[in-house]
């Protein structure tokens, strides 16, 4: 946005925390961003952590709530052990890698090398350089493969650093010497 004044043209700087800022009277802005609310001055000031939007008579009052956290009435609260996401603040709804959620609750107990799984012991998600068997155990890919299939660990579908994916064997073979990436 740019104004004009004397027949030449200026940037319009917002004051901080305004998205949008009217191209009249830069200080009053019409739109804040994350984070900030607008008030009955125009002006956009701070929420309070850890709040992501707020009233905007008191920046103290949360209207949703910044990363994990979850909206309690007008309070963010944290979620429960090891939740990556929750509805309420005993209630999970994921995890984070390597713990399984059960009855609302994650516990520990995914198999080796894994980064969520669907019960103790049938994986969902392997770390990189595992890939999950029919049975969801993570087995590791042939050597130097990062991602391969999970019904057939021979087969690569994504190399590590310094190797590329030989499309005629499915394995990964060697870049040239200081080549970190390549197509060869």
């Amino acid at each position: 946005m740019a104004i004009t004044y004397n027949n030449a043209i200026y940037p319009v700087v917002c004051d901080p925390g305004c998205n949008i800022c009217s191209s009249v009277n830069p200080t009053q802005c019409i739109s804040c961003f994350k984070g900030y609310t607008l008030n009955t001055n125009k002006i956009c000031t701070p929420c309070t952590y850890p709040c992501l939007t707020c009233a905007a008579s008191t920046p103290s009052v949360c209207l949703s709530c910044y990363g994990n956290l979850v909206l309690n009435g007008s309070i963010c609260n944290t979620c429960g052990s090891f939740c990556l996401t929750c509805s309420s603040a005993s209630q999970c709804t994921s995890c984070q890698n390597g713990y399984v959620l059960s009855n609302g609750t994650c516990a520990s107990g995914c198999p080796d090398n894994c980064q969520s799984c669907s019960s103790s012991n049938l994986c969902t998600v392997c770390m990189s350089g595992y890939s999950a068997n029919p049975q969801g155990q993570c087995v590791p890919c042939l050597s130097n493969c990062r991602v391969c299939s999970g019904t057939a660990q021979g087969v690569c579908l994504r190399c590590g650093f310094g190797f590329y994916l030989n499309q005629n064997t499915g394995s990964c073979t060697l870049c040239p010497s200081n080549c970190q990436f390549c197509n060869v």
